[in-house]
């Protein structure tokens, strides 16, 4: 099973890029604050590259705006790839099949 729930803070504007194929397909950075404090007692977060694509990436561009809260609940996406110089790369990111706005108190 494959599935990730997410609460954040967005960090940037997505921008919709078309692939070669036609897909649409937008790229968000979402600031989780994580739910334990470290060892000086302050509450550190994470920030998880989200992608938004097709319906969504264009339902979403023009409402999504840094300093949002959002959900998202999707799904974990890993790659790797050889660099030019011989060292493997991996990345992890959160497809997005659902995204709720999230109105602070």
């Amino acid at each position: 099973m494959n599935t990730v729930c997410l609460i954040g803070k967005v960090k940037n504007k997505p921008e919709i890029v078309e692939t070669s194929k036609g897909a649409k397909v937008a790229k968000v950075q979402l600031d989780v604050q994580r739910n334990f404090p470290n060892s000086n007692g302050v509450l550190e977060s994470d920030i998880y590259q989200v992608q938004l694509w097709r319906g969504i990436a264009e339902q979403f561009k023009d409402c999504i705006s840094p300093g949002m809260y959002v959900g998202v609940k999707g799904r974990l996406s890993a790659n790797n790839w050889e660099s030019a110089n011989g060292n493997m790369i991996y990345s992890t990111e959160i497809i997005a099949e659902h995204i709720s706005f999230i109105h602070p108190k």
